[in-house]
């Protein structure tokens, strides 16, 4: 194959990876909003959702992977060296136009910052739910030394 067939393929990528984050962030957002609305049903879909919207990107990474490894083989440099921009850089120096290619990148850059932002947001008010959870078992009469034991584990006398 060469550059500007690999390029397109590029471009397809970005394209779908761009897609791909903003739908985690889409899902990610739904299970920030059942999880403060404290609505069960509705958290317990959009967990199922992250998990088909991660599973989804794993495909997306084994492409990425061969287009890398084919973008190496066509610069002569090793595979985990190679970035998109570099790509891009290095395909620019070679003569491509890749200006579509560079917008799409930053695109893509974008939609993965908001997608961190938005995980981060939601570890945030899961370490509160753990929190407030803990609480209220210990308010309720359960003492961490209790929940201690059970998780290391108990000797019981089953005879007796």
């Amino acid at each position: 194959m060469n550059l500007s067939s690999s390029l397109i393929h590029l471009q397809a990528w970005l394209q779908a990876e761009t897609t791909g984050q903003r739908r985690l962030l889409e899902v990610l957002e739904r299970l920030e909003a059942s999880a403060v609305l404290n609505a069960g049903d509705e958290l317990l879909a959009a967990g199922g959702e992250l998990e088909d919207t991660l599973q989804a990107g794993i495909g997306r990474d084994v492409r990425r992977g061969d287009l890398m490894a084919g973008f190496a083989r066509e610069f002569g440099v090793p595979a985990p060296t190679l970035s998109v921009a570099s790509v891009l850089e290095r395909a620019r120096t070679a003569g491509e136009n890749v200006d579509k290619l560079t917008e799409m990148r930053t695109e893509l850059c974008t939609a993965a910052e908001d997608v961190t932002r938005q995980a981060k947001r939601l570890s945030v008010l899961a370490t509160h739910h753990r929190s407030v959870l803990h609480e209220l078992l210990l308010i309720l009469g359960t003492s961490s030394a209790n929940e201690e034991a059970s998780r290391a584990g108990v000797l019981v006398d089953a005879e007796g």
